[in-house]
């Protein structure tokens, strides 16, 4: 539902790292639009502060067929989101919520975070 806030909270290794987070969606071909806009906000640099962005998740190529992997009707796809400094024991903690007009909105099956430790890798690799 719109105004719903996803939260994911992860808690920091015991050593300080680079890490690389993924925002993960799947959805199925009943999603009605191009693009799935999402506000996304985390407390990676400070633990009070909330740095926010608006993200546009370009779910279809210029035709209409939907990218990423997909298994019948289900699609998922990987967002690259701007990488963070894991610091000793620290809680980090991302919430979106979708920036769409429909409420609710139709298609959209799963949202999550993903941490890696790989870089992102550029487009076309």
């Amino acid at each position: 539902m719109k105004h719903d806030t996803l939260v994911f909270t992860f808690t920091s290794p015991a050593e300080t790292m680079q890490a690389y987070p993924y925002l993960e969606l799947r959805h199925t071909n009943d999603y009605p639009y191009r693009s799935l806009w999402l506000v996304v906000a985390q407390n990676a640099a400070d633990s009070t502060t909330f740095r926010t962005d608006t993200m546009e998740c370009i779910l279809t190529d210029t035709e209409g067929h939907f990218n990423g992997a997909g298994l019948g009707s289900l699609y998922q796809q990987s967002y690259p989101l701007t990488p963070i400094s894991l610091n000793k024991d620290r809680r980090i903690t991302y919430k979106l919520i979708h920036y769409m007009l429909d409420n609710p909105l139709t298609g959209v099956t799963d949202v999550g975070i993903r941490i890696s430790s790989e870089p992102h890798q550029s487009a076309g690799k």
